[in-house]
């Protein structure tokens, strides 16, 4: 186990210097400067370009700020005046997290259970019921549903439609948020639960008179939860940091909003702090769910793979 998280870690550290390179020399990319929409003095805005290091050439500014990342430095905003990054991010973060994991409390438990009663009952009019309804839901943008619901509860008082201050503005865009990915994960429940309900090992669990409940619960559901544990840190990254479009439906002040600022203004060190943060967010996801494969399955090895 130790050795596998040394190498883990030599991993993780060797993709982070990727995507900081790639994002770097992309941002690097984009015509003009952070100051193009200011209107300032030419010599004003030399003076503004040496205090940042914009001056020097690209190689020079990579070398540093690789060096200042390493030493827990990201910079300040260049739009935002007297705002480091690392404190953006952390304003920001926190509405975007809160409508996250709303959403992933609200879609992936019911998402799962409704897959479940679904394939339990294949064939039924729950069946089609719930198929059909997770068809809908997959297939309707969330966009779509944050104006929805702004029309049909925010438009006759019973929730605000946008803005941010209280719990009851984190209702609504939840919801939209969730809609989708509850879905998503009573489809996926509901075919990988009815595969496994088919396997070799489940009629021999039959044969041997195992009762119904044990069946389901200690062989066909655990099994069928590891495919779905799988795509979680896609989903727990989409819907922790942000969407931009129900963020910008609800007038959230979160990370999505924030980086799409960020990049049209050329904000370098925002947006480079930001896609650092995304990046971090993924790489220690997937590393949770090698350490999950072990508990739902343990003929799976985190160490080595061996059965």
């Amino acid at each position: 186990m130790g050795k596998y998280l040394l190498r883990r870690f030599a991993f993780m550290i060797i993709t982070l210097w990727v995507i900081i390179t790639i994002s770097f020399f992309f941002m690097k990319l984009l015509p003009g400067t952070p100051f193009d929409d200011e209107r300032i003095p030419e010599a004003v805005l030399e003076n503004m370009m040496a205090q940042y290091g914009l001056d020097k050439s690209i190689p020079e500014q990579y070398v540093l700020y690789l060096t200042n990342v390493v030493q827990g430095d990201f910079g300040v905003s260049y739009r935002i005046k007297n705002r480091d990054v690392t404190t953006i991010i952390a304003e920001k973060f926190a509405p975007s997290a809160i409508i996250g994991i709303h959403a992933l409390i609200i879609s992936v438990p019911l998402g799962i259970i409704l897959g479940m009663i679904a394939a339990l009952r294949r064939g039924t009019a729950i069946d089609y019921a719930a198929v059909g309804f997770a068809v809908i839901g997959f297939a309707i943008p969330s966009f779509v549903v944050a104006v929805a619901l702004q029309y049909l509860i925010a438009g006759n008082g019973l929730l605000p439609s946008a803005l941010w201050g209280t719990y009851k503005h984190v209702i609504l865009p939840s919801i939209a948020l969730a809609l989708s990915m509850f879905a998503y994960y009573a489809r996926m429940m509901r075919s990988e639960m009815l595969e496994v309900l088919g396997q070799d090992y489940i009629k021999t669990a039959k044969s041997k008179g195992l009762s119904r409940p044990v069946i389901i619960f200690k062989h066909a559901f655990r099994n069928s939860l590891i495919p779905i544990i799988t795509s979680l840190p896609v989903v727990i990254l989409f819907t922790i940091s942000g969407s931009l479009v129900i963020e910008q439906i609800y007038s959230i002040p979160g990370l999505g909003t924030e980086l799409v600022k960020s990049v049209l203004s050329r904000d370098y060190t925002v947006s480079m702090g930001l896609t650092l943060f995304y990046a971090v967010m993924y790489i220690v996801a997937l590393f949770i769910v090698d350490i999950l494969y072990s508990v739902v399955d343990p003929r799976i090895r985190v160490a080595g793979g061996s059965e």
